[in-house]
């Protein structure tokens, strides 16, 4: 099960999150420009694990210099299983996300990234169950990907050379589009999710993230990103 395990909130139970809440927010005051703040980058990777602990929020020691962090691997292979259609995705579904290439599930948690205090985002193997749901959410016919259990928004931190830092936030989001073969989003679904202000794709690597057992998540180029997600869950 992973690392995971000691994510628990007093409100750990998806069951008793107000879903209602995510489609009344009044968001006509609300600024969602995409914003970029510059951050210091340190010039090397520094192998650091550490256990997740969201109560802690724990400041990190190291940062991540883009261009090595976000390495791109080109021959892997592959092999599209379509399963059985599922229900229709609705805005109350909350859904998870499995990556093709990596095998495993787009997660997030409370503790912070060291250089801009968001939440990280990252790819673990089904490693906390209520950590790894996610809501799509449509706001004036814009899209936006939210952590329910958080309460935080999936957004692109910063780009570097065609390639992008992704945390969640609870008070900015940036729009997302949702690319797929099907006329109408399912369970079972291969999708793509495009960051709309820099053309980029949601994308993982087997690479290891500062959260032991947990991978890399970023956005990147579309010839190279490894960006093909499958929704398997649905609630």
């Amino acid at each position: 099960m992973g690392n995971c395990v000691k994510e628990y909130t007093n409100r750990s139970s998806l069951s008793d999150l107000p879903r209602k809440e995510i489609f009344q927010k009044d968001f006509s005051n609300h600024n969602v420009g995409h914003k970029r703040k510059k951050s210091r980058l340190l010039s090397q990777v520094q192998s650091i694990v550490i256990k997740e602990d969201p109560e802690t929020e724990q400041d990190q020691n190291s940062s991540f210099e883009l261009n090595s962090q976000f390495q791109i691997e080109q021959s892997a292979t592959i092999h599209l299983i379509r399963l059985p259609e599922g229900l229709k995705m609705e805005k109350h579904h909350q859904i998870k996300l499995y990556n093709l290439h990596t095998q495993r599930y787009l997660h997030s948690h409370a503790i912070k990234h060291e250089h801009n205090k968001s939440n990280e985002v990252s790819t673990c193997n089904n490693c906390n169950y209520e950590y790894d749901w996610w809501q799509i959410i449509q706001i004036n016919n814009k899209t936006y990907i939210y952590h329910p259990i958080t309460k935080s928004y999936l957004k692109c931190l910063q780009t570097i050379n065609n390639m992008g830092e992704v945390g969640c936030l609870q008070h900015d989001m940036d729009e997302w589009e949702i690319i797929a073969d099907d006329e109408e989003i399912k369970q079972f679904s291969i999708i793509k999710l495009k960051h709309i202000c820099t053309g980029l794709y949601l994308h993982t690597q087997p690479y290891q993230s500062k959260i032991e057992n947990q991978h890399i998540v970023s956005i990147c180029k579309p010839e190279v990103a490894n960006a093909l997600w499958r929704i398997t869950d649905m609630q």
